[in-house]
Order: structure tokens, then C-alpha cells, then sequence
């Protein structure tokens, strides 16, 4: 899929190059050489291999979380409908855990539950960094290796566990 994402952004840019080109007759070479880097600028950059390689690892992340489910579940509507739930609590996780933690009064129960949860289900806010590069600003080289890290580690844990659940399964 990232190999036909480069050659449809390519693509895209070599047909902007062309309308500008076409449409710019007559305009001075250096606005023209400013417009046309631009364009450049704003296609495919080395800033979109950080947000590819993170939508990847949030694959691999629910692809191992599936697999996990699976070893148990009776069904598979029963896995996609847990997967679907555990995609959400991981895109409100963080949301709950600012109302929840923002309010000086709570208590010890829900501080509890809310670490389980987090250490239960990836917070998929923490991989968000992807609409940053969308809008053009890069990131550092030490938070995409934080947050492959972290992705490693999630699809690494429910890995082992799946194969733990799956090894003690009679065939």
C-alpha cells in the first residue's frame, strides 16, 4: 500500500508540474522556478516515511491484538466486534483519562482502573503523530523512535500472549 501511496503522490505531482507549467506561460523564470519548488515541497518528502512506518506499526498492533482474541473466541464476529471496541478505547482512553484525572476529588478506585486500562490497551493517542506530517511539520527522529517502541512493545506482548493462549490449546 505505501508503494502505491508514493506512486499515486508521484503521480499527482507530476500532473500539478505539468497544469502549472501550461498555465504559467509568460511568468518571470524565477517565480516560476519558486512556484514549481513549491509543488515539490509540498509532495511526497522524506517527512511521510515516519507517518507510513507508524500506520504500519498500528496495523501490527491490531493484527496481533486479533490474533490474540481469535485464540480464544468462539466466533468471528465475536473478534472483530472486540477489536472494534478495544480500537475505540484505545482512541478514548486518553480523553477519559484528562476528565477523569483533571478533577482534584477522584478517588483511589478510578485511578486504579484507569492505570489497568492503560496498561491493558495502547493508547492510540500516543500515535497521532501522523497528522502532524500530514500538515507538514516533521518530527523528531526520537519521538518516532519512542512511539515504534512502544508499538514494538504492544505487538511483542500480545504476541507472546496469544501464543501462550494458543500453545496450551489440544489440537
Amino acid at each position: 500500500m505505501s508503494a502505491i501511496f508514493v506512486l499515486a503522490l508521484y503521480g499527482r505531482q507530476q500532473y500539478v508540474l505539468a497544469e502549472t507549467l501550461r498555465t504559467s506561460v509568460g511568468m518571470p523564470p524565477d517565480q516560476l522556478a519558486a512556484t514549481l519548488r513549491e509543488v515539490h515541497n509540498s509532495t511526497f518528502t522524506v517527512s511521510l516515511i515516519p507517518g507510513i512506518a507508524i500506520i504500519y506499526i498500528v496495523a501490527a498492533i491490531f493484527a496481533s491484538l486479533t490474533l490474540f482474541i481469535s485464540t480464544f473466541a468462539s466466533s468471528m464476529v465475536f473478534t472483530i466486534m472486540v477489536s472494534i471496541a478495544v480500537y475505540l478505547i484505545g482512541l478514548l482512553q486518553g480523553i477519559a483519562r484528562d476528565y477523569w484525572l483533571g478533577n482534584v476529588t477522584t478517588g483511589v478506585l478510578p485511578r486504579i482502573f484507569l492505570a489497568f486500562v492503560a496498561l491493558i490497551f495502547p493508547d492510540l493517542q500516543l500515535f497521532n503523530v501522523v497528522d502532524d506530517i500530514v500538515a507538514g511539520n516533521s518530527i523528531s527522529f526520537i519521538l518516532f523512535a519512542k512511539t515504534a517502541a512502544l508499538g514494538g512493545l504492544y505487538t511483542f506482548i500480545y504476541l507472546l500472549v496469544a501464543y501462550f493462549a494458543f500453545a496450551s490449546k489440544e489440537l
